[in-house]
């Protein structure tokens, strides 16, 4: 392909730049911050975009929207393209631009636009989707509803998909979806509830991290593990039920969930992974089951609890410090009930 390249900073801080016309046939490269600190440039329009280098509009305060007509690979609206971009609101995809991940995209979009013409992605109320309606793409930063449904026809929400958007209170995930993506709704911070449809059977690490409001989660019954830090650092969650099927819980699954007062370990978990509920300061009791076979370094760190273990003494198979900062431990719990 023919490529154009606009050099680092080619016209940074161009304070009275309005519009730059671009030629069509040609792909264009940015370098870093290209267009940076152009106070007066309100909208660009992008016929082909070979890539985006870091803080190409960043400072660009009178930013409004951006038009991408084609891209040579699928794009990832990285934050720092439009870092300090205060009243950027829109992207509009044309026929032939294609949509990777939103990769903590900018917190100011409201919504995304594609044309109805193209081949790769849709936009419904904003979000992006592929155009078979099967995976959830996009749910912009900036969108101010403060509940959501997952569509009927979506099987999976890719990694990041609603990653940052502070306005979002309420999400239902219904039968059909089947996959939930690493860091899909971290950063949420008022996400205060769940409902995750037993048709989902594995969520990605880091989900729901950082969710501070989230209050109430339901999870799938069809879940077998929880991976590293999916819901850690969620501060406002007090109990949670880990379902029967889950045989794995991953390191720092929980840390530093606060206000985390109830879990249920069902009979099948086999693996507790390290700092998995560390710093868990209002846990005051865990049962472990006796089918856990693997419990790994400081599992518990932070987390002063009484911990009640069905098995009668340690399994050769944990780590001898897996009880680190415990209050106390109860062997053979079951037996002596």
């Amino acid at each position: 392909k023919n490529t154009y390249r606009i050099g680092q900073c080619a016209f940074a801080d161009c304070d009275s730049l309005t519009k730059v016309n671009f030629f069509e046939e040609t792909y264009i490269y940015f370098g870093d911050y290209a267009f940076s600190n152009c106070d007066s440039l309100k909208e660009m329009e992008l016929y082909k975009v070979s890539s985006f280098s870091q803080h190409i509009f960043a400072g660009c305060d009178s930013l409004e929207k951006i038009v991408i007509h084609n891209c040579y690979r699928s794009l990832s609206l990285h934050m720092d393209v439009f870092n300090d971009c205060p009243v950027f609101k829109e992207v509009v995809f044309g026929d032939d631009a294609r949509m990777r991940s939103y990769s903590y995209g900018p917190p100011t979009i409201e919504k995304i636009t594609v044309s109805e013409n193209n081949k790769y992605i849709m936009s419904v109320d904003g979000v992006v989707y592929s155009k078979d309606g099967k995976e959830l793409i996009c749910y912009p930063k900036g969108k101010k509803d403060s509940e959501f449904t997952v569509p009927a026809g979506v099987t999976h929400i890719k990694d990041k998909a609603f990653s940052g958007n502070e306005y979002i209170e309420s999400i239902t995930i219904p039968d059909g979806v089947e996959y939930i993506g690493a860091d899909a709704f971290s950063k949420c911070t008022n996400l205060k509830s769940i409902v995750i449809s037993d048709s989902v059977t594995e969520i990605g690490a880091r989900a729901f991290a950082n969710c501070s409001s989230l209050k109430t989660v339901k999870l799938s019954n069809s879940i077998e593990k929880i991976n590293a830090s999916t819901f850690s650092s969620c501060s406002a969650l007090e109990i949670i039920k880990i379902p029967e099927g889950v045989r794995v819980i991953e390191a720092n699954a929980f840390y530093n969930c606060i206000s985390l007062q109830s879990i249920t370990i069902p009979y099948g978990v086999e693996s507790i992974g390290i700092w998995s509920f560390g710093y868990c300061s209002l846990l005051k009791s865990i049962i472990i089951p006796n089918s856990v076979i693997h419990m790994e370094a400081s599992a518990f760190e932070g987390t002063p609890l009484v911990v009640y273990c069905e098995a009668k003494s340690k399994p050769d198979s944990w780590d001898d410090e897996w009880a680190r900062d415990v209050k106390e431990v109860i062997w053979g719990y079951k037996d002596n009930q």
